[in-house]
């Protein structure tokens, strides 16, 4: 019996000091695992951030591309009729939502949809009213008809909204 206490004398206290240095060590590793992850989070931010905001960007450089007297001014030429004026419009819409097509990678589900919606909705505006139009219409007629069109309906401009959207989406990311 007393070779059995003189063990537990040692044991105990043993097994004490270990108990304890495995729960240092193991919250130790645990301490360095998490700080390791956060700073991989920052490195990644570091990267993904100006990649990010270089996306927004653009998509606000598309949506400013793509308002009817942005695009009307960019497109129009002198002898353009109505028909061709319209095709321009669509085709130059096509063109740069094809050019930033890829940003979708670096925003919300929720921005691009709005991005596609102005995009269809600009689509759908310009030919909504190109068809109202005769066909001898002039480039200025349709030019004239497409900056009234908003102040005749109670329709809001699809790129106002999609840029509002971004502008609140990039305040949330600071």
């Amino acid at each position: 019996m007393d070779i059995f206490l003189e063990l537990l004398k040692y044991a105990i206290p043993a097994f004490v000091v270990f108990l304890t240095s495995y729960y240092l060590v193991n919250n130790f590793l645990k301490a360095q695992n998490e700080k390791t992850l956060v700073d991989l989070q920052i490195a990644k931010q570091k990267v993904a951030l100006p990649i990010r905001l270089q996306a927004y960007e653009r998509l606000a450089l598309f949506l400013e591309r793509i308002t009817l007297a942005g695009l009307i001014h960019r497109v129009r030429r002198k002898n353009m009729s109505a028909q061709d004026l319209q095709l321009a419009m669509l085709q130059s819409i096509r063109l740069e939502f094809d050019h930033n097509v890829a940003q979708q990678v670096y925003v919300s589900p929720e921005m691009w949809m709005y991005i596609i919606g102005a995009k269809e909705q600009t689509l759908a505006i310009v030919n909504r009213v190109g068809a109202s139009l005769p066909k001898n219409a002039t480039n200025m007629d349709f030019s004239q008809r497409l900056l009234q069109y908003f102040g005749n309906t109670e329709e809001d401009v699809p790129t106002e909204k999609a840029l509002l959207f971004l502008k609140s989406e990039v305040k949330n990311i600071f």
